[in-house]
């Protein structure tokens, strides 16, 4: 065998592995934006962004996993979560340090198009 044929399940279960591992994460960052919500009187603002951009991840995963579709859209829908953190805290300096967590979480696929997406 040769070597692209040996390397080439390993690149398809690290984009599976990100694409779970960023699911996890826009699941996590969506709960904590209906906290947000809640907190700073602004639940319905929260829900509206929460199920747009779970929807549309949550489509992403389900038709295009492990696709460099499926990376774009989940690093953009992380990025739209960290978005809507910074919003609904009304732009709270802490809320800011979401965006170096999404780009720490983004280089799980160690591919330069979502880094670049998220920056």
């Amino acid at each position: 065998m040769n070597q692209l044929s040996d390397r080439a399940p390993t690149l398809g279960h690290r984009e599976l592995l990100g694409d779970q591992v960023l699911l996890i994460a826009i699941a996590l960052s969506a709960l904590g934006a209906i906290v947000l919500g809640f907190q700073f009187v602004e639940a319905t603002t929260a829900f509206i962004g929460v199920a747009l951009l779970v929807g549309v991840a949550g489509l992403a995963f389900a038709l295009a996993r492990g696709t460099l579709t499926s990376r774009l859209v989940l690093t953009a829908c992380l990025v739209g979560l960290v978005i809507l953190h910074i919003q609904l805290s009304r732009g709270t300096t802490e809320y800011h340090f979401g965006v170096f967590a999404s780009l720490a979480l983004v280089m799980v696929y160690l591919d330069w198009r979502p880094i670049l997406l998220a920056a």
